[in-house]
Protein backbone atom coordinates (compact mmCIF):
# COMPACT_ATOMS: atom_id res chain seq x y z
CA UNK A 1 0.00 0.00 0.00
CA UNK A 2 2.98 2.30 0.30
CA UNK A 3 4.40 2.13 -2.44
CA UNK A 4 1.22 2.33 -4.02
CA UNK A 5 0.49 5.42 -2.65
CA UNK A 6 4.05 6.91 -3.08
CA UNK A 7 4.02 5.46 -7.05
CA UNK A 8 0.31 7.75 -7.44
CA UNK A 9 1.93 10.94 -6.06
CA UNK A 10 5.08 10.46 -7.65
CA UNK A 11 3.38 10.21 -11.05
CA UNK A 12 0.85 12.86 -10.09
CA UNK A 13 3.50 14.82 -9.26
CA UNK A 14 5.69 14.47 -12.84
CA UNK A 15 2.47 14.55 -14.70
CA UNK A 16 1.74 17.97 -13.52
CA UNK A 17 5.71 19.09 -14.05
CA UNK A 18 4.86 17.56 -17.52
CA UNK A 19 2.15 19.14 -18.03
CA UNK A 20 3.29 22.97 -16.82
CA UNK A 21 6.84 22.41 -19.02
CA UNK A 22 4.68 21.52 -21.95
CA UNK A 23 2.16 25.00 -21.44
CA UNK A 24 5.32 27.06 -20.78
CA UNK A 25 6.54 25.64 -24.04
CA UNK A 26 3.68 26.40 -26.12
CA UNK A 27 3.56 30.54 -24.46
CA UNK A 28 6.89 30.82 -24.99
CA UNK A 29 6.51 29.79 -28.62
CA UNK A 30 4.06 31.70 -28.92
CA UNK A 31 5.22 34.80 -27.90
CA UNK A 32 8.40 34.60 -29.97
CA UNK A 33 6.17 34.02 -32.85
CA UNK A 34 3.94 36.75 -32.31
CA UNK A 35 7.04 38.95 -31.25
CA UNK A 36 8.39 37.69 -35.19
CA UNK A 37 5.49 38.44 -37.10
CA UNK A 38 5.22 42.25 -34.90
CA UNK A 39 8.76 42.72 -36.39
CA UNK A 40 8.58 41.62 -39.94
CA UNK A 41 5.31 44.09 -40.22
CA UNK A 42 7.22 47.20 -38.55
CA UNK A 43 10.02 46.67 -40.96
CA UNK A 44 8.07 46.25 -44.16
CA UNK A 45 6.29 49.19 -43.40
CA UNK A 46 8.73 51.21 -42.22
CA UNK A 47 10.68 50.11 -45.47
CA UNK A 48 7.65 50.57 -47.64
CA UNK A 49 7.17 54.09 -45.76
CA UNK A 50 10.84 55.31 -46.79
CA UNK A 51 10.49 54.11 -50.16
CA UNK A 52 7.39 55.16 -51.25
CA UNK A 53 9.23 58.79 -49.54
CA UNK A 54 12.29 58.12 -52.14
CA UNK A 55 10.16 57.53 -55.26
CA UNK A 56 7.55 60.18 -55.19
CA UNK A 57 10.74 62.38 -54.44
CA UNK A 58 11.79 61.13 -57.88
CA UNK A 59 8.85 62.31 -59.14
CA UNK A 60 8.95 65.50 -58.33
CA UNK A 61 12.66 65.96 -59.75
CA UNK A 62 11.24 64.60 -63.02
CA UNK A 63 8.66 67.01 -62.37
CA UNK A 64 10.90 69.62 -62.22
CA UNK A 65 13.16 68.76 -65.35
CA UNK A 66 10.20 67.72 -67.59
CA UNK A 67 8.88 71.37 -66.71
CA UNK A 68 12.60 72.71 -67.58
CA UNK A 69 13.31 70.56 -70.98
CA UNK A 70 9.20 71.44 -72.48
CA UNK A 71 9.92 75.49 -71.96
CA UNK A 72 13.84 74.68 -73.40
CA UNK A 73 15.23 76.37 -70.71
CA UNK A 74 17.23 73.15 -70.16
CA UNK A 75 19.63 71.08 -72.24
CA UNK A 76 18.79 67.46 -72.44
CA UNK A 77 22.27 66.22 -71.72
CA UNK A 78 22.71 68.70 -68.81
CA UNK A 79 19.31 67.96 -67.21
CA UNK A 80 20.27 64.12 -67.38
CA UNK A 81 23.87 64.86 -65.82
CA UNK A 82 21.93 67.05 -63.20
CA UNK A 83 19.62 64.73 -62.21
CA UNK A 84 22.57 61.93 -61.65
CA UNK A 85 24.61 64.16 -59.25
CA UNK A 86 22.52 66.31 -57.28
CA UNK A 87 20.86 64.24 -55.52
CA UNK A 88 22.18 60.84 -55.91
CA UNK A 89 18.24 59.42 -56.12
CA UNK A 90 19.02 58.22 -59.63
CA UNK A 91 21.41 55.52 -60.44
CA UNK A 92 20.86 56.19 -64.53
CA UNK A 93 18.55 59.20 -65.93
CA UNK A 94 17.82 59.40 -69.92
CA UNK A 95 15.85 61.80 -72.03
CA UNK A 96 13.56 60.25 -74.64
CA UNK A 97 11.79 62.48 -77.64
CA UNK A 98 8.49 61.37 -78.80
CA UNK A 99 9.69 59.03 -81.51
CA UNK A 100 11.67 57.14 -79.31
CA UNK A 101 15.23 58.40 -79.76
CA UNK A 102 17.28 58.58 -76.34
CA UNK A 103 18.20 62.35 -76.76
CA UNK A 104 20.71 61.87 -73.47
CA UNK A 105 21.63 59.63 -70.97
CA UNK A 106 23.94 59.59 -67.80
CA UNK A 107 25.84 57.50 -67.57
CA UNK A 108 25.77 56.09 -71.07
CA UNK A 109 25.25 52.84 -70.41
CA UNK A 110 23.71 52.73 -66.53
CA UNK A 111 25.77 50.21 -64.40
CA UNK A 112 22.53 48.82 -62.04
CA UNK A 113 20.26 48.22 -65.68
CA UNK A 114 20.91 47.83 -68.91
CA UNK A 115 19.42 50.82 -70.95
CA UNK A 116 18.17 49.57 -73.89
CA UNK A 117 16.27 47.47 -71.66
CA UNK A 118 14.71 50.30 -69.22
CA UNK A 119 14.35 52.30 -71.94
CA UNK A 120 12.42 49.64 -73.90
CA UNK A 121 10.11 48.85 -71.27
CA UNK A 122 9.20 52.47 -70.29
CA UNK A 123 8.84 52.92 -74.41
CA UNK A 124 6.00 50.48 -74.62
CA UNK A 125 3.95 52.48 -72.11
CA UNK A 126 5.29 55.62 -73.35
CA UNK A 127 1.99 56.41 -75.48
CA UNK A 128 0.07 56.56 -72.24
CA UNK A 129 1.63 59.93 -71.65
CA UNK A 130 1.55 59.78 -67.89
CA UNK A 131 4.24 59.58 -65.10
CA UNK A 132 4.85 56.02 -64.37
CA UNK A 133 6.79 53.94 -62.21
CA UNK A 134 7.65 49.87 -62.83
CA UNK A 135 10.53 47.75 -61.54
CA UNK A 136 12.85 46.21 -63.64
CA UNK A 137 13.28 42.50 -63.86
CA UNK A 138 16.91 42.10 -63.24
CA UNK A 139 19.20 39.20 -62.75
CA UNK A 140 18.50 36.86 -59.04
CA UNK A 141 21.49 38.24 -57.11
CA UNK A 142 21.05 41.52 -57.56
CA UNK A 143 19.37 44.34 -56.72
CA UNK A 144 15.75 44.97 -57.65
CA UNK A 145 15.50 48.09 -59.57
CA UNK A 146 13.10 50.89 -60.37
CA UNK A 147 11.79 52.91 -63.37
CA UNK A 148 10.49 56.09 -63.45
CA UNK A 149 9.79 58.30 -65.86
CA UNK A 150 7.53 61.79 -66.36
CA UNK A 151 6.17 63.20 -69.78
CA UNK A 152 7.73 65.86 -71.28
CA UNK A 153 4.81 68.38 -72.58
CA UNK A 154 4.57 71.83 -73.72
CA UNK A 155 2.30 74.01 -71.59
CA UNK A 156 -0.37 73.40 -74.79
CA UNK A 157 -0.45 70.20 -74.30
CA UNK A 158 2.18 68.79 -77.05
CA UNK A 159 3.96 65.87 -75.89
CA UNK A 160 7.87 66.10 -76.68
CA UNK A 161 9.05 62.39 -75.38
CA UNK A 162 9.49 61.52 -71.63
CA UNK A 163 12.58 61.66 -68.86
CA UNK A 164 13.26 59.32 -66.72
CA UNK A 165 15.58 57.19 -64.43
CA UNK A 166 16.51 54.29 -62.53
CA UNK A 167 16.37 53.83 -58.53
CA UNK A 168 18.79 51.52 -57.84
CA UNK A 169 18.11 49.00 -55.22
CA UNK A 170 20.73 49.90 -52.99
CA UNK A 171 18.89 53.34 -53.11
CA UNK A 172 15.45 51.95 -52.82
CA UNK A 173 16.17 50.09 -49.78
CA UNK A 174 18.38 52.79 -48.43
CA UNK A 175 16.30 53.22 -45.24
CA UNK A 176 16.05 49.82 -44.23
CA UNK A 177 15.77 48.49 -40.70
CA UNK A 178 18.76 46.48 -39.23
CA UNK A 179 19.12 43.39 -40.96
CA UNK A 180 18.03 40.70 -38.50
CA UNK A 181 19.26 36.88 -39.39
CA UNK A 182 17.57 34.67 -42.10
CA UNK A 183 14.93 37.56 -42.87
CA UNK A 184 14.23 38.16 -46.75
CA UNK A 185 12.35 41.42 -48.49
CA UNK A 186 10.24 40.25 -51.56
CA UNK A 187 9.01 43.23 -53.61
CA UNK A 188 5.56 42.13 -54.70
CA UNK A 189 3.28 42.97 -57.86
CA UNK A 190 -0.51 43.33 -56.96
CA UNK A 191 -1.43 39.23 -57.32
CA UNK A 192 1.47 38.57 -54.49
CA UNK A 193 4.12 37.53 -57.15
CA UNK A 194 7.89 38.23 -55.87
CA UNK A 195 9.18 40.74 -58.51
CA UNK A 196 12.15 40.82 -56.65
CA UNK A 197 14.13 38.47 -55.96
CA UNK A 198 12.17 35.53 -57.60
CA UNK A 199 11.23 32.58 -55.85
CA UNK A 200 9.99 29.55 -57.45
CA UNK A 201 8.71 28.08 -53.34
CA UNK A 202 7.51 31.37 -52.95
CA UNK A 203 3.58 31.27 -51.42
CA UNK A 204 2.31 33.71 -53.41
CA UNK A 205 -1.33 32.50 -53.20
CA UNK A 206 -0.91 33.71 -49.48
CA UNK A 207 -0.29 37.04 -50.31
CA UNK A 208 -2.39 37.49 -53.24
CA UNK A 209 -5.32 39.22 -51.45
CA UNK A 210 -3.29 41.57 -49.26
CA UNK A 211 -1.26 42.37 -52.72
CA UNK A 212 -4.56 42.87 -54.29
CA UNK A 213 -5.74 45.41 -51.80
CA UNK A 214 -2.95 47.02 -50.91
CA UNK A 215 -3.69 45.70 -47.16
CA UNK A 216 -0.71 45.78 -44.66
CA UNK A 217 -0.04 42.88 -41.66
CA UNK A 218 1.41 39.59 -41.12
CA UNK A 219 0.63 36.16 -40.68
CA UNK A 220 2.74 32.45 -40.95
CA UNK A 221 2.47 30.85 -44.13
CA UNK A 222 3.77 27.71 -45.76
CA UNK A 223 5.95 27.70 -49.23
CA UNK A 224 5.83 24.26 -51.72
CA UNK A 225 8.03 22.65 -50.09
CA UNK A 226 6.65 23.15 -46.41
CA UNK A 227 8.46 25.40 -45.18
CA UNK A 228 6.73 27.66 -42.38
CA UNK A 229 7.61 30.94 -42.49
CA UNK A 230 6.57 34.87 -40.96
CA UNK A 231 5.51 37.33 -42.96
CA UNK A 232 5.14 41.10 -42.72
CA UNK A 233 3.62 42.97 -45.74
CA UNK A 234 2.82 46.78 -46.31
CA UNK A 235 1.77 48.40 -49.96
CA UNK A 236 4.16 50.48 -52.06
CA UNK A 237 1.45 53.21 -52.76
CA UNK A 238 3.47 55.04 -55.31
CA UNK A 239 4.17 51.79 -57.16
CA UNK A 240 1.28 49.89 -57.09
CA UNK A 241 3.10 47.45 -55.18
CA UNK A 242 3.92 45.55 -51.83
CA UNK A 243 7.02 44.94 -49.85
CA UNK A 244 7.13 41.77 -47.98
CA UNK A 245 9.61 40.86 -45.49
CA UNK A 246 10.09 36.86 -44.44
CA UNK A 247 11.41 34.85 -41.94
CA UNK A 248 11.61 31.39 -41.36
CA UNK A 249 9.59 30.07 -38.74
CA UNK A 250 12.70 27.67 -37.36
CA UNK A 251 14.74 30.56 -37.30
CA UNK A 252 12.45 32.75 -35.21
CA UNK A 253 12.20 29.69 -32.64
CA UNK A 254 15.84 29.24 -32.23
CA UNK A 255 15.83 30.87 -28.79
CA UNK A 256 13.01 28.57 -27.63
CA UNK A 257 15.98 25.41 -26.62
CA UNK A 258 17.70 27.71 -24.69
CA UNK A 259 14.40 29.08 -23.23
CA UNK A 260 13.25 25.88 -22.45
CA UNK A 261 16.37 24.67 -20.56
CA UNK A 262 16.83 27.44 -18.41
CA UNK A 263 12.78 26.82 -17.47
CA UNK A 264 14.19 23.49 -16.55
CA UNK A 265 16.81 24.29 -14.85
CA UNK A 266 15.15 26.55 -12.33
CA UNK A 267 11.83 24.36 -11.49
CA UNK A 268 13.89 21.01 -11.30
CA UNK A 269 14.67 21.51 -7.44
CA UNK A 270 11.38 22.64 -6.61
CA UNK A 271 10.09 19.12 -8.46
CA UNK A 272 12.90 17.04 -6.36
CA UNK A 273 11.46 18.93 -3.40
CA UNK A 274 7.63 17.72 -4.00
CA UNK A 275 9.47 14.52 -4.78
CA UNK A 276 10.93 14.00 -1.54
CA UNK A 277 7.69 15.37 -0.07
CA UNK A 278 5.53 12.70 -1.32
CA UNK A 279 8.01 9.93 0.18
CA UNK A 280 7.32 11.65 3.34
CA UNK A 281 3.50 12.46 3.41
CA UNK A 282 3.48 8.70 2.09
CA UNK A 283 4.74 7.21 4.98
CA UNK A 284 2.86 9.31 6.49
CA UNK A 285 -0.46 8.20 5.08
CA UNK A 286 0.49 4.68 5.18
CA UNK A 287 1.23 4.48 9.26
CA UNK A 288 -2.09 3.96 10.46
CA UNK A 289 -3.07 1.65 7.80
CA UNK A 290 -0.24 -1.21 8.63
CA UNK A 291 -1.31 -0.68 12.44
CA UNK A 292 -4.52 -2.06 11.24
CA UNK A 293 -3.00 -4.60 8.58
CA UNK A 294 -0.18 -6.10 10.88
CA UNK A 295 -2.15 -7.45 13.99
CA UNK A 296 -0.35 -10.39 16.19
CA UNK A 297 -2.43 -12.97 18.48
CA UNK A 298 -5.64 -12.40 16.95
CA UNK A 299 -7.16 -14.81 19.96
CA UNK A 300 -5.53 -12.36 22.72
CA UNK A 301 -6.85 -9.46 24.31
CA UNK A 302 -4.14 -7.01 23.11
CA UNK A 303 -5.09 -7.60 19.15
CA UNK A 304 -9.15 -6.84 20.07
CA UNK A 305 -8.49 -3.97 22.30
CA UNK A 306 -5.78 -2.38 19.00
CA UNK A 307 -9.08 -3.14 16.87
CA UNK A 308 -11.37 -1.79 19.25
CA UNK A 309 -9.13 1.62 19.67
CA UNK A 310 -8.50 1.88 15.82
CA UNK A 311 -12.90 1.15 15.30
CA UNK A 312 -12.30 -1.56 12.87
CA UNK A 313 -10.19 -4.50 11.36
CA UNK A 314 -9.03 -5.69 7.68
CA UNK A 315 -12.11 -7.21 7.33
CA UNK A 316 -14.84 -4.67 8.48
CA UNK A 317 -12.69 -1.85 6.53
CA UNK A 318 -13.00 -3.40 3.63
CA UNK A 319 -16.44 -4.20 3.65
CA UNK A 320 -16.96 -0.70 4.50
CA UNK A 321 -14.85 0.62 1.57
CA UNK A 322 -17.21 -1.57 -0.15
CA UNK A 323 -20.38 -0.11 0.82
CA UNK A 324 -18.83 3.63 1.06
CA UNK A 325 -18.30 3.11 -2.92
CA UNK A 326 -21.83 1.45 -3.37
CA UNK A 327 -23.64 4.00 -1.47
CA UNK A 328 -21.20 6.93 -3.21
CA UNK A 329 -22.15 5.72 -6.40
CA UNK A 330 -25.21 5.80 -6.27
CA UNK A 331 -25.35 9.17 -4.66
CA UNK A 332 -23.17 10.65 -7.62
CA UNK A 333 -25.75 8.65 -10.11
CA UNK A 334 -28.18 10.80 -8.50
CA UNK A 335 -26.56 13.80 -8.32
CA UNK A 336 -25.23 13.67 -11.90
CA UNK A 337 -28.97 13.39 -13.03
CA UNK A 338 -30.36 16.01 -10.97
CA UNK A 339 -27.36 18.93 -12.12
CA UNK A 340 -27.59 17.75 -15.69
CA UNK A 341 -31.36 18.52 -15.05
CA UNK A 342 -30.56 21.79 -13.45
CA UNK A 343 -28.12 23.14 -15.96
CA UNK A 344 -30.23 21.57 -19.15
CA UNK A 345 -33.02 23.62 -21.01
CA UNK A 346 -36.39 20.92 -21.01
CA UNK A 347 -37.21 22.56 -24.42
CA UNK A 348 -34.31 22.30 -26.65
CA UNK A 349 -31.95 20.11 -24.27
CA UNK A 350 -29.36 22.73 -24.89
CA UNK A 351 -27.64 24.22 -21.80
CA UNK A 352 -29.37 26.70 -20.25
CA UNK A 353 -27.99 30.09 -17.72
CA UNK A 354 -27.02 28.36 -14.92
CA UNK A 355 -24.95 25.96 -16.90
CA UNK A 356 -23.77 28.75 -19.15
CA UNK A 357 -22.84 30.67 -15.88
CA UNK A 358 -20.89 27.43 -14.46
CA UNK A 359 -18.98 27.08 -17.52
CA UNK A 360 -17.63 30.34 -17.73
CA UNK A 361 -16.97 30.70 -14.14
CA UNK A 362 -14.56 27.30 -15.01
CA UNK A 363 -12.92 28.75 -18.35
CA UNK A 364 -12.20 31.88 -16.43
CA UNK A 365 -10.49 30.48 -13.56
CA UNK A 366 -8.55 27.86 -16.42
CA UNK A 367 -7.97 31.47 -18.14
CA UNK A 368 -9.33 29.53 -21.30
CA UNK A 369 -9.78 31.52 -24.22
CA UNK A 370 -13.18 31.38 -26.44
CA UNK A 371 -15.19 33.05 -28.73
CA UNK A 372 -19.11 34.14 -28.09
CA UNK A 373 -21.75 34.15 -30.66
CA UNK A 374 -25.14 35.63 -29.29
CA UNK A 375 -28.23 34.24 -31.77
CA UNK A 376 -31.23 36.11 -31.85
CA UNK A 377 -34.18 34.47 -33.96
CA UNK A 378 -35.74 37.39 -36.44
CA UNK A 379 -39.23 38.59 -35.91
CA UNK A 380 -39.77 35.42 -33.76
CA UNK A 381 -42.99 37.14 -32.14
CA UNK A 382 -44.68 37.37 -35.53
CA UNK A 383 -44.00 33.55 -35.71
CA UNK A 384 -46.22 33.19 -31.99
CA UNK A 385 -48.61 35.24 -33.31
CA UNK A 386 -49.06 33.77 -36.64
CA UNK A 387 -48.86 30.46 -36.40
CA UNK A 388 -48.80 30.08 -32.57
CA UNK A 389 -47.39 28.92 -29.56
CA UNK A 390 -46.99 25.34 -30.49
CA UNK A 391 -45.00 26.20 -33.74
CA UNK A 392 -43.05 28.71 -31.54
CA UNK A 393 -41.62 26.07 -29.59
CA UNK A 394 -40.76 23.69 -32.73
CA UNK A 395 -38.90 26.90 -34.38
CA UNK A 396 -36.73 27.29 -31.22
CA UNK A 397 -36.16 23.17 -30.71
CA UNK A 398 -35.39 23.86 -35.07
CA UNK A 399 -32.95 26.28 -33.86
CA UNK A 400 -31.46 24.10 -31.54
CA UNK A 401 -30.63 21.71 -33.80
CA UNK A 402 -29.11 24.00 -36.72
CA UNK A 403 -26.77 24.82 -34.20
CA UNK A 404 -25.48 21.32 -33.13
CA UNK A 405 -25.40 20.67 -36.66
CA UNK A 406 -22.28 23.23 -37.11
CA UNK A 407 -20.65 22.75 -34.01
CA UNK A 408 -17.99 20.80 -32.19
CA UNK A 409 -18.34 18.51 -29.98
CA UNK A 410 -16.74 20.46 -27.28
CA UNK A 411 -18.54 23.66 -28.43
CA UNK A 412 -21.38 25.02 -25.17
CA UNK A 413 -24.75 25.20 -26.99
CA UNK A 414 -27.18 27.42 -24.92
CA UNK A 415 -30.51 28.99 -24.58
CA UNK A 416 -30.22 32.09 -22.73
CA UNK A 417 -33.39 33.43 -23.47
CA UNK A 418 -37.37 32.76 -25.60
CA UNK A 419 -35.56 33.28 -29.05
CA UNK A 420 -32.09 34.41 -27.55
CA UNK A 421 -29.22 31.60 -27.72
CA UNK A 422 -25.48 31.46 -27.12
CA UNK A 423 -22.64 29.69 -28.42
CA UNK A 424 -19.55 29.22 -26.62
CA UNK A 425 -16.57 28.17 -28.75
CA UNK A 426 -12.99 27.50 -26.64
CA UNK A 427 -9.75 28.17 -28.37
CA UNK A 428 -11.38 29.63 -31.42
CA UNK A 429 -10.47 32.79 -33.04
CA UNK A 430 -12.71 35.99 -33.73
CA UNK A 431 -12.47 34.93 -37.94
CA UNK A 432 -13.41 31.21 -36.99
CA UNK A 433 -16.22 31.57 -34.88
CA UNK A 434 -17.95 34.87 -37.55
CA UNK A 435 -17.33 32.19 -39.48
CA UNK A 436 -19.38 29.82 -37.81
CA UNK A 437 -22.05 31.77 -37.23
CA UNK A 438 -22.32 32.94 -41.19
CA UNK A 439 -22.42 29.54 -42.03
CA UNK A 440 -25.56 28.87 -39.36
CA UNK A 441 -27.22 32.25 -40.50
CA UNK A 442 -26.83 30.26 -43.85
CA UNK A 443 -28.61 27.46 -43.09
CA UNK A 444 -31.42 28.91 -41.32
CA UNK A 445 -31.94 31.15 -44.81
CA UNK A 446 -31.95 28.10 -46.80
CA UNK A 447 -33.74 25.67 -44.88
CA UNK A 448 -37.41 25.44 -44.38
CA UNK A 449 -38.48 26.13 -40.54
CA UNK A 450 -41.93 24.51 -39.06
CA UNK A 451 -43.36 27.60 -40.73
CA UNK A 452 -42.53 26.11 -43.66
CA UNK A 453 -40.16 28.80 -44.86
CA UNK A 454 -37.07 29.79 -43.77
CA UNK A 455 -36.29 31.92 -40.96
CA UNK A 456 -33.65 34.43 -40.24
CA UNK A 457 -31.13 35.25 -37.38
CA UNK A 458 -29.17 37.90 -36.20
CA UNK A 459 -25.62 37.11 -34.17
CA UNK A 460 -23.40 38.99 -32.81
CA UNK A 461 -19.57 37.63 -32.57
CA UNK A 462 -16.74 38.29 -29.68
CA UNK A 463 -13.86 36.77 -28.32
CA UNK A 464 -12.39 36.78 -24.99
CA UNK A 465 -8.75 35.61 -24.85
CA UNK A 466 -7.67 35.60 -20.93
CA UNK A 467 -6.45 38.07 -18.43
CA UNK A 468 -9.49 40.78 -19.42
CA UNK A 469 -12.88 41.53 -18.33
CA UNK A 470 -14.77 38.17 -19.11
CA UNK A 471 -18.42 40.17 -19.01
CA UNK A 472 -16.89 42.67 -21.63
CA UNK A 473 -16.73 40.22 -24.14
CA UNK A 474 -20.25 39.29 -23.53
CA UNK A 475 -20.73 43.03 -23.82
CA UNK A 476 -18.84 43.50 -26.99
CA UNK A 477 -20.93 40.57 -28.28
CA UNK A 478 -24.10 41.79 -27.31
CA UNK A 479 -23.47 45.24 -28.93
CA UNK A 480 -22.49 43.63 -31.96
CA UNK A 481 -26.06 41.43 -31.90
CA UNK A 482 -27.85 44.94 -31.60
CA UNK A 483 -25.81 46.67 -34.16
CA UNK A 484 -26.97 43.77 -37.28
CA UNK A 485 -30.48 43.98 -35.94
CA UNK A 486 -30.44 47.72 -36.79
CA UNK A 487 -28.60 47.01 -39.49
CA UNK A 488 -31.26 45.41 -41.02
CA UNK A 489 -30.97 41.89 -39.32
CA UNK A 490 -30.52 38.65 -41.17
CA UNK A 491 -26.60 39.26 -40.76
CA UNK A 492 -23.75 38.72 -38.76
CA UNK A 493 -21.63 41.57 -36.78
CA UNK A 494 -18.10 40.70 -35.33
CA UNK A 495 -16.84 42.71 -32.55
CA UNK A 496 -13.91 44.45 -31.69
CA UNK A 497 -11.39 42.15 -30.42
CA UNK A 498 -10.22 42.57 -26.70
Amino acid sequence: MRWLILSAMTTLSLLIYAVTLHASYRTLRQQLLEQALDANQASASQLAQSTDTLLEAAQAQLAYSANLLATGQAHPGEESERLGRQTGTFASSWVVQADGRVLAGTPPKPASADTSKGTAESEAVMERRQPLIKVIDMPANDDPSIVVTRPIQTPDGRYQGRIGGTVAGSSLFHARPEERVATHVYLLDRAGRPLHPHGANFPAEALAEAARRGLSGSGALTDAQGTGWLAGYAPLRSAGLSIAILQPADAALEPLSGLMLRTLGRTLPFVLLVLMASVWLGGWIVRPLKQLAVTEHWESTIARERIEQVRTGYFEAEQLRQAMLEGLGRLHRRLRKLNRESITDPLTGLTNRRGKRLALSEWEAQQRPFAVIVIDIDHFKQVNDTHGHEVGDQVIQFAGQLMRRVSRSDDLLCRVGGEEFMMLLPDTSLETAAQVAERLRRCFAQEPSPTGEPISISAGVACWHGGGSLSSALTRADEALYQAKRSGRNRIVAGEPS
